[in-house]
């Protein structure tokens, strides 16, 4: 039960750095402590049933090493339900904030940018206009409905259609060029008509997940929804359900809040479209 992920939590340490790490070793740490604490428990206990058969032959003398034994047992075993719940401070709450320098190794860590580089105009536009590509809640719930009404995608299916299938089969034809040549834009810049908006929150998920998930885990998020999104999705999956949550969202003042979303704020004409991948599968929309 403990050694398991301890050993997940060390090879954890010895990849991450900064933040990271530092909640990963406190991770260590309190799970070290309640494993000792249970040791103790299972120790004690072995120890005490080891010596009640000796009291009985020696009464004189086993009780008195009986009682010893019983009683550090019980102070073990009070130890190890006090530390296992957490009533120790010192082993209960996490790092919650870093030195400025802790920061800055974190940072380090996850940049990979050469400095001449990243220091390049080119780069720094480039860097400029996606981070201006924000989307907001209310055009993704737009986009949802028309998803749903099949004027879209015909075969959408909020049950099955992954982001995978709605970047292929609506997002890239919508962000199309009219130009012969090809090309295209990123969706959120033909939406804002090329106007800068910041995202407020970065969103980061997986295409092969359902779409739905996608959009109700970023509700979730403007709702400050904790413990799930299971019904949040279960309401998005139909127009009347899409009306109500643009209503919670309205009346929680968080309908406009912008999310960076790659699907959205990427130029998928210039990424996923700039070259031949796999063809789809036979059988599938794409194909």
């Amino acid at each position: 039960a403990y050694l398991v992920p301890l050993m997940a939590l060390r090879a954890e340490a010895h990849r991450s750095r900064g933040a990271v790490r530092a909640q990963v070793q406190w991770a260590i740490r309190s799970l070290s402590i309640e494993m000792v604490a249970a040791l103790s428990v299972c120790f004690f206990a072995v120890v005490k049933s080891c010596v009640q058969p000796f009291s009985w032959k020696h009464l004189q003398k086993g009780a008195l090493v009986l009682a010893v034994v019983s009683s550090l047992a019980d102070l073990a075993n009070a130890a190890g339900i006090a530390i296992i719940c957490g009533l120790f401070t010192w082993c209960s709450v996490p790092p919650s904030s870093l030195s400025k320098s802790s920061r800055g190794n974190s940072l380090r860590c996850v940049s990979h940018v050469d400095p001449a580089v990243s220091a390049h105009p080119t780069w720094t536009k480039k860097v400029g206009e996606l981070s201006g590509r924000g989307v907001t809640l209310a055009a993704l719930l737009q986009f949802l409905e028309a998803l749903l009404e099949g004027t879209l995608m015909p075969s959408f299916d909020p049950q099955l259609s992954t982001t995978n299938d709605v970047v292929r089969q609506v997002i890239i034809p919508l962000s199309r060029s009219s130009d012969p040549a090809g090309g295209g834009k990123a969706l959120a810049s033909i939406w804002s008509k090329d106007a800068r908006t910041a995202p407020q929150r970065m969103v980061t998920h997986s295409w092969n997940n359902m779409f739905i998930h996608l959009l109700a885990a970023v509700v979730a998020d403007a709702l400050e929804i904790t413990g799930g999104y299971a019904s949040l999705a279960a309401e998005l999956t139909t127009r009347v359900g899409v009306s109500s949550v643009r209503e919670w969202l309205d009346t929680a003042g968080v309908l406009h809040t912008t999310y960076w979303i790659c699907a959205f704020a990427i130029n998928q004409h210039a990424s996923i479209c700039g070259g031949f991948g796999p063809a789809p599968p036979e059988g599938t929309p794409e194909r």
